[in-house]
């Protein structure tokens, strides 16, 4: 069991990939020449690090930490005999450097990327005396031939590779990229809500709608065959029905139209035309009696609306010819009243008399 030197024999292997920073355990299997109970004592550069007692059957391992990239040579002392030295290359740790995963929307500001690094041995960090410079870690936008994208203000929907260019000054470590990406959805286009006086219909003017939500300045328009609310009456944030609603122009593939459109239908104002006041006598009120009461005028054809009561005033008690007459409290009635507001009356005028 002994080497032609008069060393022990047996072979010290590595588990896994060596490198400074990270820790490896280290086997020797030893030849049947080591006993049951025999000490063990682990060298690095002829530097002993562990101790140890070989037990029969079971390998010896080692856990090792290498703190310098290069060469080192181990070997074991068993039961008062040295294994051979066997070398062993321990490379740099590795810095991995992740760009991140971005989503956006169309039109959005586009920040700065950075990827996030990770990889450090455990007391060093970019700051660090030893390791100076700074890591710039910031991930550009690739295209898919693999230039960089330096005007990213306007890019369209779709996604981009993001890729980190670091400019390192590290000696004692290796670089591993992973790269990210950027996702960049349609923009959605919205239409703005409108507001029309009852018409009586529940269809309005498509060429009345506009869109909201465009950036860029870009050149989207909105092309609909009709837009209509569920019924004629008034309301707020009633929706709105498109039908063939599609956005057009050199910029349209850059959006979502939001199909969710609303609106509301305002009152119809309506007056009170050929009302006319009785004249009377004196009698210390400004009580009047409406003589006739005239026609509403603004209603929409085959609308149920109508006067349903109105009280009438002299503007003063004392008698006079031509006295202005006021029109008040009047109320509406009918199926569709509530799609009117009374506006107003003409100006109504009789005399009081003397007694």
């Amino acid at each position: 069991a002994l080497a032609n030197n008069g060393r022990i024999g047996g072979e010290i292997t590595a588990q896994g990939d060596l490198r400074r920073g990270s820790q490896t355990q280290f086997v020797y299997t030893a030849p049947d020449c080591v006993q049951d109970g025999d000490e063990v004592q682990w060298f690095v550069n002829g530097e002993k690090i562990a101790d140890d007692v070989y037990t029969q059957g079971e390998p010896l391992t080692l856990d090792y930490t290498p703190s310098v990239t290069g060469q080192i040579m181990l070997q074991a002392k068993v039961g008062g005999k040295y294994t051979e030295n066997m070398l062993f290359n321990v490379g740099a740790p590795v810095l991995t450097l992740t760009s991140p995963e971005v989503t956006l929307t169309y039109g959005d500001k586009i920040p700065m990327f950075y990827a996030e690094c990770n990889g450090f041995v455990d007391g060093e960090c970019p700051d660090c005396n030893g390791y100076g410079g700074q890591i710039d870690c910031r991930s550009f936008v690739i295209d898919e031939y693999g230039n960089t994208i330096d005007d990213t203000a306007t890019l369209a929907p779709g996604k981009y590779t993001l890729r980190t260019n670091c400019n390192c000054a590290y000696m004692d470590y290796e670089f591993s990229q992973v790269d990210g990406t950027l996702t960049i959805l349609q923009r959605r286009a919205k239409i703005a809500d409108i507001a029309k006086q009852y018409d009586g219909k529940t269809c309005i003017d498509v060429n009345s709608l506009k869109l909201t939500g465009i950036a860029n300045g870009d050149d989207v328009r909105l092309e609909i065959n009709e837009a209509c609310f569920a019924d004629k009456n008034t309301g707020v944030h009633k929706q709105i029905t498109l039908t063939g609603a599609r956005l057009v122009g050199r910029d349209s593939d850059k959006y979502i139209l939001d199909s969710n459109a609303y609106g509301q239908i305002t009152p119809r104002q309506i007056t009170l035309a050929g009302l006319t006041v009785a004249d009377k006598y004196y009698d210390g009120t400004t009580a009047a009696q409406i003589e006739k009461l005239g026609k509403l005028q603004g209603v929409v054809d085959g609308d149920s609306v109508a006067i349903g009561s109105v009280s009438a005033n002299f503007a003063s008690a004392g008698a006079g010819i031509g006295k202005t007459v006021r029109i008040n409290n009047v109320t509406l009635v009918g199926l569709d009243k509530d799609n009117y507001v009374f506006a107003g009356a003409n100006e109504a005028t009789a005399d009081i008399t003397y007694r």
